[in-house]
């Protein structure tokens, strides 16, 4: 009977052992995700500031020396920012030029008469948290759509294949 007690009380042990530990590995689940979340949080509060520097950066064009002076510690104070928020995990990505419009990654802000439907250009900047993956700000574009007769084009095309593909079984079927 001693026997039969101390094994029990072993796999008790062990039991709770096992427990206290899964509860460690969740709580620091929960902790990770509270801490990317919160991250998220704050990056997010920062994107618009980050895009008044761009637009300054594009826009300001210096001529005098003092003038040369200032947007030269303008672009030293932009650069060690996003050199910052990069070692702590935002990340930037871009629409480029020809590039396929995904929705999981892209804006549409406006759409324009094209051949194909990409993207045409880019007007913000997305951005995401390196370690998660997490879409902070999906990349805001121009984005080209086939004009109506280029769709209708492709329609009829389509059509005319799956008239073939009709015919050809049409012709399988008939044992003459």
């Amino acid at each position: 009977m001693t026997r039969q007690v101390e094994d029990s009380g072993k796999s008790g042990l062990y039991r709770l052992a096992a427990k206290v530990e899964l509860y460690k590995a969740n709580m620091k689940g929960n902790a990770n995700r509270v801490n990317v979340e919160q991250k998220a949080e704050a990056f997010k509060k920062f994107l618009p500031i980050l895009d008044a520097f761009e637009t300054a950066a594009a826009n300001v064009k210096p001529v005098e020396e003092g003038e040369i002076k200032i947007n030269a510690d303008f672009q030293e104070i932009y650069k060690a920012l996003v050199e910052k928020f990069e070692s702590m995990g935002l990340e930037a990505f871009h629409a480029a030029e020809g590039d396929d419009f995904v929705p999981e990654f892209h804006e549409a802000m406006e759409q324009v008469d094209g051949d194909q439907a990409v993207i045409v250009s880019e007007a913000k900047a997305g951005y995401k948290l390196s370690d998660s993956g997490e879409i902070l700000r999906k990349a805001k574009c121009i984005v080209a759509r086939p004009t109506a007769k280029e769709e209708e084009e492709e329609t009829k095309a389509v059509d005319v294949e799956a008239d073939d593909e009709e015919n050809k079984s049409d012709d399988d079927e008939d044992p003459k």
